[in-house]
């Protein structure tokens, strides 16, 4: 069921009024919460063991979508759980559709996914289209390219993150706390969408620049 959250930390009364995530979490048996196969493709959408099921034939770019009306302005990122894919050796897309919900026109982002895993990417909303007037007036994942017979993907949460509360800026830098520093691990996360992602480095190693003394 799509659910709507505002964090409520004293960021939220030092910045203003939040944008709301958007959340799909696709709990609700049979229940593709709006989202449907993108046009003039023969791919069947389903509901299946909490997730958004998407196969049967997603050969030539087959893929789902679903319509929105938000501010451009207030969401920068979409965090999704892909699980239970296969053949999906070119990746996927994420596509940010004007008022014709043709993939044609759509604005669009490269995913990079590795076949039979689970995880989670933080992906960049492609640049709204011009004519829609600053409104994202819908969404979608399609794969990439023309895969095996037999293909399919599964997405168990799709989140459109708001732009002022996100622990992400416009550049891509992750402000999340949890992160450990450069040469640690990213937990679940993984790197998609763009070569200039940034990791945080420690407080000792930028303070061993400042001083020339290194631990």
């Amino acid at each position: 069921m799509k659910h709507f959250y505002t964090f409520t930390f004293l960021l939220f009364t030092l910045m203003g009024l939040n944008a709301q995530d958007v959340v799909f979490d696709f709990n609700t048996t049979g229940d593709t919460e709006g989202w449907v196969n993108i046009p003039s493709t023969t791919t069947v959408v389903s509901q299946l063991d909490g997730q958004l099921h998407v196969g049967s034939d997603i050969s030539n770019y087959g893929g789902t979508y679903t319509t929105l009306d938000l501010a451009s302005d207030d969401y920068a990122f979409v965090e999704i759980t892909v699980s239970s894919f296969t053949g999906l050796a070119n990746g996927l897309q994420l596509l940010n559709f004007d008022s014709t919900l043709s993939p044609g026109p759509a604005s669009k982002t490269n995913i990079t996914v590795a076949d039979g895993s689970t995880e989670t990417y933080l992906v960049a909303i492609p640049a709204t289209p011009s004519a829609n007037n600053g409104v994202i007036l819908g969404l979608g994942i399609r794969v990439k390219g023309n895969p095996d017979p037999g293909a399919y993907f599964s997405i168990d949460n799709f989140t459109i993150v708001g732009a002022v509360e996100s622990t992400y800026d416009e550049s891509g830098i992750t402000k999340n706390p949890s992160f450990e520093d450069i040469t640690g691990s990213l937990g679940n996360w993984v790197e998609a969408g763009g070569s200039n992602i940034t990791r945080a480095v420690s407080y000792t190693h930028l303070r061993a620049h400042e001083t020339d003394s290194y631990l």
